[in-house]
């Protein structure tokens, strides 16, 4: 019985190596990708017609924002401003194009996931409250933010270049 055991905990263990040295960077890579394309797509709509997406704004984000800005938050309502349509759809268009690059080739992807998430967390506050596909954004740049962007990144082959190996950096304040 101790043989078999022993058997079965080396089969798990070399699954369990396989899983995160060759799986984990490729689902990190996909989620990277999927994300980031979602909000390039929607950055470069935006950037084609800044009027349009000035309208946009205007005519229904910032109106679904009035209705949602007020938030209770323990027990206190709290009311958010609600931005200028102008710089409302700069910034957004900004944001998409500037971190959904970024997080694609993994360059700086936990600073981008995090931009993410904040863009996620405004649109499902003010406008589009309670959207399953906002969970989805949140769990997902929570786990980049987490984990990093794995070894499919520019991130992983700048810090195995150029970052000191095997704690000559000391973490102690």
């Amino acid at each position: 019985m101790h043989k078999i055991f022993k058997k079965l905990l080396g089969i798990t263990a070399c699954k369990i190596r396989i899983a995160e040295t060759y799986l984990a960077p490729l689902v990190l890579l996909a989620i990277r990708l999927h994300v980031g394309l979602v909000f390039w797509r929607s950055g470069m709509t935006k950037f084609a017609n800044l009027d349009s997406a000035r309208t946009l704004f205007e005519y229904e984000y910032l109106p679904l924002w009035q209705e949602n800005h007020v938030k209770t938050i323990l027990g206190l309502d709290i009311s958010f401003p609600v931005p200028d349509a102008g710089f409302a759809s700069m910034s957004a268009t900004m944001a998409e194009l500037t971190f959904a690059p970024l997080l694609m080739i993994g360059l700086g992807s936990r600073a981008a996931a995090f931009g993410i998430f904040m863009l996620a967390l405004t649109v499902d506050m003010f406008v589009y409250p309670g959207m399953i596909e906002h969970d989805y954004w949140f769990l997902t740049m929570a786990v980049i933010i987490a984990l990093g962007p794995g070894k499919i990144s520019a991130d992983y082959f700048i810090r195995k270049k150029w970052m000191p190996q095997n704690g000559n950096i000391s973490c102690k304040s």
